[in-house]
C-alpha cells in the first residue's frame, strides 16, 4: 500500500483547467496549473490506497479468518474473496477489489455473480463508491472506511466490518413462470436458459426485465417498442447493440421486424453473425 501518494484532479482558480496528477498526501499546497501556472483546487483523491504484490490480500483474509487463512484470487491483480464473515445477518463472503482509472468492471461484475451469494461485501481501494458493481445484494465499502494503516501494521475493524452487513435482497433465480423457457433473477442481472448464462448490467437489466414480462403475459413476440417504453428507454433504438454491444446478446436474444423476444435456444457461439440478430423457430405466436 501507498498511503502518501495518490491521483488527484485539480481544477485551475484563473484559467479552468482540469488535469490529473499523482502528488504526495503532504504536496497538495504545492499544486500549481500547468497550462497558466495559477492556484488549483483539489478534488477529492480518487484512490487512496494501491495494492502491490500480495501482501494487502493476505493480511486481509488473515486479520478476518485467522493466521494462514489465504486469499482467493477471482481475477489477477484486480478481484480477490478474502473470508466468511460471520455476522448477525449470517456469513457473509468479503472480497477486496483493486480499483483504477480506467477499469472494465463488466469482468467483475460477471465474477461477482459466478459466486452465487445471497449476500456480498467487496472493499475497495477508491474511497469513490463503485456503483458500477453495487446492487441490492451486494455493498461496496471503501476500505479506508474499515482499516487504517499504523506502525505497527494494517488494522482492521472487524467490528465495524460487520455492523455495515445488511441484510440484503438475494439475486438467485426466481422461479420460472409456466409461460417461460428461461430463467431471469429478480434484479435481471442475469437471464438462464439450456445451462448457459446472460449477464445483463445497468440499463440493460430493465431491458430483460421488461421482455420477462412480456412473455410471462402470454406474448411470445412482443413489439420492440412496447419493451423499450416499459424498460424507460428513451431516444431511438433501432440496433440491439445499442442495448448490449457484447456478441453473445444476439445468441440470446432475437430481434427481427420491430419485435423481440428470448429465442426458443441460445445460439452456438460460431453461428452468430455480430451485425445480425436472425429470427428462431417460433413463428406462431402472439405479439402485442
Amino acid at each position: 500500500m501507498h498511503p502518501a501518494k495518490r491521483a488527484v484532479r485539480w481544477t485551475c482558480k484563473a484559467c479552468r483547467f482540469v488535469d490529473t496528477r499523482q502528488v504526495y498526501s503532504y504536496s497538495d499546497h504545492a499544486l500549481r496549473c500547468n497550462a497558466c501556472g495559477g492556484d488549483v483546487d483539489v478534488w477529492p483523491a480518487f484512490q487512496a490506497a494501491q495494492v502491490r504484490h500480495e501482501w494487502l490480500p493476505k493480511v486481509l483474509s488473515e486479520a478476518m479468518a485467522g493466521e494462514g487463512a489465504r486469499a482467493v484470487e477471482l481475477l489477477p491483480y484486480r478481484l480477490w474473496r478474502l473470508a466468511m464473515l460471520p455476522t448477525a445477518s449470517g456469513s457473509v463472503p468479503i472480497y477486496l477489489l483493486r480499483c483504477g482509472w480506467h477499469v472494465d468492471y463488466e469482468p467483475v461484475v460477471r465474477a461477482l455473480v459466478e459466486e452465487e451469494a445471497a449476500s456480498q461485501m467487496v472493499l475497495t481501494t477508491s474511497k469513490v463508491l463503485t456503483r458500477d458493481i453495487g446492487d441490492s445484494s451486494r455493498m461496496v465499502v471503501p476500505l479506508i472506511q474499515v482499516a487504517k494503516l499504523e506502525p505497527q501494521g494494517l488494522l482492521l475493524d472487524l467490528d465495524r466490518l460487520g455492523g455495515l452487513v445488511v441484510p440484503a435482497i438475494s439475486v438467485r433465480m426466481r422461479p420460472r413462470d409456466d409461460n417461460l423457457w428461461f430463467d431471469v433473477s429478480a434484479d435481471g442481472s442475469r437471464l438462464r436458459m439450456n445451462g448457459q448464462d446472460l449477464f445483463l448490467y445497468r440499463k440493460q437489466r430493465d431491458f430483460i426485465l421488461a421482455l420477462a414480462e412480456a412473455h410471462a403475459s402470454g406474448h411470445r413476440r412482443p413489439k420492440l417498442e412496447w419493451v423499450l417504453r416499459r424498460a424507460k428507454y428513451r431516444g431511438q433504438v433501432t440496433s440491439p447493440r445499442q442495448i448490449c454491444a457484447r456478441d453473445d446478446f444476439a445468441r440470446f436474444i432475437e430481434w427481427n421486424n420491430g419485435e423481440v423476444a428470448v429465442r426458443d435456444e441460445v445460439l452456438p457461439k460460431s453461428t452468430v453473425d455480430p451485425s445480425q440478430v436472425h429470427s428462431s423457430r417460433r413463428r406462431s405466436a402472439s405479439s402485442d
